[in-house]
């Protein structure tokens, strides 16, 4: 850095003199300390992180939802930023094989960290009470954003349109393409990473809610049809209302609707469950149900502000709506069902060289 400074004088010599300058160029005597320097601060990035966690009470840190670890990965991730940003490396086309270098660096670490923070809280979830267990649970899936979202601005804060302009320059087309695709691809592998990490704890979190849940699903089961559908459903939603007031409180938006959307295809997959286990019962068990599943609907959509209910009307969703719909139908209404469907069939073949055969049915419903 010195020497770039002193370089910098060269703009108060007469442009003859310039060129003749010792130090043009110099940047290239330092390439290969460049690439001592990056594996010597990835070694002591790592033991900052694996002190960071060790240290991390996972509690919240001033006004934010994340703890002092993800603070200490990000203060890391800028310092080392801050000090490439000082170099300030003259050619830009030759600063690519640095700035993947780095990148690399940087998205490594933070899923080495996911993977600790998540260790971490798979450890401390013995003999810890459901409330402090989701209250931490929520706060590392908070730190797991914290440091995603402050990698997803290295494309801006290391300049990769410079090195992509650069490389266009000196190599073409390709050489641009192969750029966007190197410092891209590392990005989106890092992002798919710390989602697979938030997913374990998203997972950890459903399953300590599995017993509860499967409890309030037999109690709605096994309610007699002279209790009706709302004290049916009623400790269910007490339960859900209980653990939404936490996970509102303690998660940030982007994790909030990743928990709400786990929650509800948990749900819809122990109802579907449910009701193909039970056969031969009576229609207001599928009516019950039918009532259940739509208050869950509007629960999880909360009047526009949680899930779309374009999102949550899909999958298990569909197979769970139509199971209902047909068992609460008459016999009657299940022959005319099928007709439908057959008819529907018919109107979609294409026609053949060999032709076809229809055949007309008339049914007269009752």
């Amino acid at each position: 850095m010195s020497l770039k400074i002193l370089k910098g004088f060269r703009e108060f010599l007469p442009l003859k003199d310039a060129k003749m300058l010792a130090l043009t160029g110099f940047h290239n005597w330092f390439k290969s300390s460049i690439h001592k320097w990056l594996q010597i601060i990835h070694d002591r990035s790592c033991d900052r992180i694996r002190n960071a966690v060790e240290t991390d009470k996972l509690e919240p840190v001033q006004q934010g939802k994340h703890s002092s670890s993800a603070v200490d990965v990000a203060m890391c991730f800028s310092q080392v930023r801050e000090i490439w940003l000082q170099l300030a490396w003259p050619d830009s086309a030759g600063a690519f094989i640095f700035v993947t270098r780095l990148t690399d660096n940087f998205c490594s670490e933070a899923v080495w960290y996911s993977e600790m923070i998540t260790h971490k809280i798979e450890r401390n979830q013995l003999g810890r009470d459901h409330k402090s267990f989701t209250v931490q649970l929520c706060i590392a899936l908070n730190n797991m954003e914290h440091v995603r979202v402050f990698l997803g601005h290295l494309p801006r804060d290391l300049d990769w349109q410079g090195v992509e302009r650069a490389m266009e320059e000196s190599c073409g087309v390709e050489g641009k393409e192969q750029v966007y695709k190197a410092l891209n691809g590392q990005l989106f592998n890092m992002d798919l990473d710390l989602q697979r990490e938030a997913k374990r704890l998203i997972t950890l979190l459903t399953d300590k809610m599995l017993p509860e849940l499967r409890r309030y699903i037999q109690h709605i089961s096994l309610s007699p049809d002279s209790i009706n559908n709302d004290d049916a459903v009623s400790p269910l939603m007490k339960y859900l209302k209980d653990t939404m007031v936490i996970l509102t409180e303690k998660l940030v938006k982007e994790n909030l609707a990743r928990v709400l959307q786990s929650m509800w295809e948990l749900l819809l997959r122990m109802i579907l469950d449910t009701v193909t286990e039970n056969r031969g019962v009576q229609v207001e068990f599928y009516n019950r149900f039918q009532y259940t599943v739509e208050t869950l609907l509007q629960f999880f959509h909360a009047r526009g502000e949680g899930l779309s209910l374009e999102d949550m009307k899909s999958g298990d969703y569909k197979v769970l709506d139509e199971e209902l719909r047909l068992n609460k139908c008459s016999s009657f209404e299940l022959i005319e069902q099928y007709y439908l469907e057959k008819i529907s069939l018919q109107k979609t073949l294409k026609h053949t060289r060999f032709g076809r055969i229809s055949v007309k049915c008339y049914y007269d419903a009752p």
